[in-house]
């Protein structure tokens, strides 16, 4: 089974601990970190070279 890698980033502690709870209940994701800014994301994207996946219901400007 193919699994990926996740990171969560919300600036809301109640948004963000429910994704987190819901993220957990999936074995092919593996969570990694938590943020909540995107700039403390972005520092660590940087210095890590990530490669990042954008769903389809997302749009980067």
């Amino acid at each position: 089974m193919k699994t990926y890698t996740c990171m969560i980033v919300d600036n809301d502690e109640m948004d963000r601990l429910a994704v987190v709870s819901y993220a957990k209940r999936f074995e092919l994701l593996t969570l990694v970190n938590v943020f909540d800014s995107a700039e403390k994301a972005l520092t660590v994207i940087e210095k890590n070279n990530v490669v990042l996946s954008v769903g389809e219901s997302f749009k980067i400007i």
